[in-house]
């Protein structure tokens, strides 16, 4: 005998009614609506995105008057868009993490004067710069982060070679090493965010400085910090934004401090009517926005800001029941989101 709260398959016609049990406003002789309904993950669109458009404080789950399943899809075409438009830009910040961290470490290294020539000479292959004693690893964390870094390098090296990936099994084939910069195009953010976090502290500091990061003395370590939060947050984002899970109303937990890259200037004022919802802007999917637009050009930026305002036009046009404002709120991003980035 099936639970109470067992998900069991339903057929389209049960779906349908279902839907209409909850107050959707259903024309089953509307192809549009039927074929929401057929046509599309039933809980990739319903259960995902029905929430801003469900009656508050209602014991049973209802919609409010004349929602349709078209809203519903608009709604999921928004955030399909919106995470095609900031993998775009999540994707150059990756490039320009590996990019940067090649740059300093090299640069660190090759101009270390306690490094032996010897040393030098061998600093591109994998066997010395993967090697712990390049590292942080002052607590044991930092011992388990590149342990599990360097296990990741080689396992991708291996799996990689195995596929015939031309540039790991060219390099590894005529030269028995692989270079950080071809390591570093099979690796995954997540991967070189974590080894920023053990990268010696000169190096950190180089990289910040080519991302444009400033901070006043005082403030250095706290701005390493607040740098690898950023990276973390980045990429949870990216993930979503790869896996096709949803974005608009992405959460993290993940604390950045108002001072941090002038994130305060953003941020709702006493005088906003949307001051009660600073805290949540902060962990939503308007930090993301706000980081990513802080680490690409200022040409690319206008055209990220002017990509989402163009989805969020297309979305208000297939509104009826609930407004952009609505959206917005949910997604805990200020009604003048664009103004505040420009």
């Amino acid at each position: 005998m099936v639970k109470m709260d067992e998900k069991v398959f339903t057929t389209y016609e049960e779906r349908i009614e279902i839907l209409k049990k909850r107050n959707m406003n259903i024309n089953t002789r509307s192809s549009i609506h039927r074929n929401v309904i057929r046509e599309y993950n039933y809980y990739n669109i319903i259960n995902a995105y029905k929430d801003p458009f469900l009656e508050k404080n209602s014991e049973n789950e209802q919609y409010i008057n004349g929602t349709t399943p078209n809203q519903l899809l608009a709604l999921y075409k928004f955030d399909e868009a919106l995470r095609m438009i900031l993998l775009k830009y999540l994707l150059q910040i990756e490039e320009k993490m590996k990019h940067y961290i090649t740059q300093a470490f090299f640069e660190f290294f090759l101009n270390d004067e306690n490094l032996s020539e010897a040393e030098k000479d061998t600093l591109h292959k994998d066997t010395t710069y993967l090697d712990v004693s390049y590292y942080d690893t002052s607590t044991s964390k930092k011992q388990s982060t590149h342990s599990g870094f360097q296990s990741k390098a080689y396992s991708q090296i291996n799996f990689q070679y195995e596929k015939d990936n031309s540039s790991i099994k060219k390099y590894k084939d005529e030269h028995g090493y692989i270079p950080m910069w071809v390591l570093f195009n099979v690796l995954m953010f997540g991967n070189i965010s974590k080894l920023f976090t053990i990268l010696k502290k000169e190096i950190k500091i180089k990289i910040m400085q080519f991302m444009d990061i400033t901070w006043p003395y005082q403030l250095e370590e706290e701005t390493i910090n607040q740098f690898e939060a950023t990276l973390e947050i980045l990429t949870l984002a990216r993930n979503i934004c790869a896996h096709n899970e949803r974005l608009y109303c992405f959460k993290h937990n993940i604390s950045l401090k108002d001072r941090y890259l002038s994130f305060k200037n953003v941020l709702p004022t006493p005088e906003d009517e949307n001051f009660s919802d600073k805290a949540n802007m902060k962990f939503s999917i308007f930090s993301v926005v706000f980081l990513i637009s802080k680490f690409i050009e200022k040409k690319e930026k206008r055209s990220m800001l002017n990509e989402i305002k163009k989805e969020f036009n297309k979305l208000e046009k297939e509104l009826s029941t609930i407004k952009i404002d609505d959206v917005l709120s949910y997604m805990k991003m200020p009604k003048n989101w664009k103004e505040k980035l420009t």
